[in-house]
């Protein structure tokens, strides 16, 4: 018995001891790879869509104004504002649009309860819907504040950019909807510059849902059938972008402190403050080591310690 005692005592130190060295493998790994954590951390890709500044879907990359409005959700890439959650069709890094689309929004094919697009005022001042949106809203009531006001004759609704309501009156989701003429006071469906109401709140409006499509190429398409459904939102740069443009020079990601917001360049390793072509790290120069694993580190040392 105290042969077999002393074993399985033995026994338990060496699993011990095995367990603090593979904490301590595993995290000092994760800290010799700490830089390529920040730096290649800053995903270019979510999906087939391309991720690049000001945008970014991890913490402390990008622009910090741009924080937290997109994800990547099982390489779905989603953008998020205080109406919810859209999904990213496309970004034009060129153009600076951006495509999103309300999986709650009606469309062609099938008619749903929604609950509107409308922005935070903050982000309002660098995000907004481009001209070329038609945005329609369906099955308002007579007390929306969208009609008060407003004699019968000189109603606000109508098409934009050649897309509308008499073309969407057509189609299948209206089946069973209700009447579908625009004779109808108020009407059914009322097609609105998002420039002339400023937020899609549908509570606000009092409309049970709405539409909205853009058009993405020169041709006008005729058929609403065929129309690309989704918001298409115009992204301003921020005014700092010239520090972006020379850390990419330099072969940095641009990125930012996720405490103090400043603006950062993400080098090989550390961050830098101005460009990566300062050669090295410098006093305007941080390491991008976490203090989450040298906790782990440490705890590891003291159960390795303890076990000898």
């Amino acid at each position: 018995m105290p042969k077999f005692s002393a074993l399985r005592m033995a026994g338990s130190e060496i699993i011990r001891t095995m367990g603090a060295l593979l904490v301590i493998i595993l995290v000092g790994s994760q800290i010799l790879d700490a830089g390529a954590v920040m730096t290649g951390g800053c995903r270019t890709f979510c999906g087939n869509i391309t991720v690049d500044y000001p945008f970014g879907i991890e913490q402390g990359c990008g622009h910090p104004k741009y924080r937290d409005l997109v994800y990547c959700i099982n390489n779905v890439m989603m953008f998020h504002v205080i109406s919810g959650s859209y999904e990213v069709v496309n970004i034009d890094y060129g153009f600076k649009v951006l495509d999103i689309f309300d999986p709650k929004m009606s469309t062609c094919a099938s008619m749903h309860k929604s609950d509107g697009f409308f922005l935070e005022e903050a982000r309002a001042r660098y995000l907004q819907p481009t001209p070329d949106n038609a945005f329609m809203l369906l099955g308002c009531s007579k007390a929306s504040p969208l009609f008060e006001g407003f004699p019968d004759k000189h109603l606000p609704c109508r098409n934009v950019t050649g897309m509308g309501c008499d073309a969407f009156y057509d189609c299948p989701s209206w089946v069973g909807f209700g009447k579908k003429s625009r004779a109808t006071r108020p009407p059914p469906c009322c097609g609105i510059p998002y420039s002339s109401i400023g937020s899609l709140n549908l509570s606000r409006l009092q409309c049970y849902s709405y539409s909205t499509v853009y058009n993405p190429a020169p041709i006008k398409v005729a058929n609403p059938r065929e129309w690309s459904y989704g918001i298409q939102l115009s992204y301003a740069l921020p005014e700092d972008s010239d520090f972006c443009r020379s850390c990419k020079a330099s072969k940095g990601v641009c990125g930012y402190d996720v405490v103090k917001e400043n603006n950062l360049c993400l080098c090989d390793g550390w961050n830098s403050t101005t460009s990566c072509d300062t050669g090295k790290p410098s006093a305007g120069a941080t390491y991008n080591y976490r203090p989450e694993l040298l906790s782990l580190l440490f705890a590891g040392m003291l159960l390795l310690i303890t076990a000898i």
